[in-house]
């Protein structure tokens, strides 16, 4: 005897009656149904086939809409499309902005570095802890502007 599995009444989704599966006098009752494991696979083979049918129709009705759902398919790629642009522009200029302040930054670093060397020999210079021969030799072979030697006196 084969074995046996019990399954929800599938008949109705099918549009099956109780004579398909069955008769009455066989106690089959319909919110459940005791069958053999090979008819529980053609049952649910069935169930698929009549799945597919459903399907199938829902498909050739559908192919009517393609050419609209086509026009409105190519619609939406535009639309993403011209987003994907924006958000790469955005995306450049903020790359842009973070550069730009990263050397602004790099900048005013040397610029505070500059001035602290500076203002240390200068004052080295004024405890008398650093010669003001080797400073103003220094600086009389390093500047070349006119404007850079006046305002050191040389």
């Amino acid at each position: 005897m084969a074995p046996t599995s019990r399954v929800p009444d599938l008949r109705p989704r099918l549009g099956l009656g109780l004579a398909g599966l069955g008769s009455a006098g066989q106690g089959i009752d319909r919110a459940e149904v005791i069958l053999p494991r090979p008819a529980l696979a053609l049952l649910v083979l069935a169930s698929v086939f009549v799945g597919g049918i459903s399907a199938l129709a829902e498909r050739e009705s559908n192919e009517r809409g393609l050419e609209v759902s086509a026009t409105k398919r190519a619609s939406q790629i535009s639309v993403l499309e011209e987003k994907l642009r924006q958000l790469k522009a955005r995306e450049q200029a903020a790359e842009a902005r973070r550069r730009s302040l990263e050397s602004r930054r790099k900048r005013k670093d040397d610029t505070r570095r500059k001035i602290l060397v500076g203002a240390i020999v200068l004052a080295k210079v004024e405890q008398g802890e650093f010669p003001q021969e080797r400073l103003q030799s220094w600086l009389d072979a390093a500047l070349t502007r006119a404007d850079d030697r006046g305002l050191f006196g040389i």
